[in-house]
């Protein structure tokens, strides 16, 4: 059985005018849809 955990979205600045947005965990596969 597959435990779903809701992920969570984190936030990391490159710099002034750019970041970088984490989503973690994804479930298998999901990743590749986006």
């Amino acid at each position: 059985m597959l435990i779903a955990q809701r992920p969570s979205l984190t936030e990391e600045v490159v710099d002034e005018f750019r970041s970088r947005f984490v989503i973690e965990p994804l479930e298998p596969g999901f990743g590749y849809t986006l």
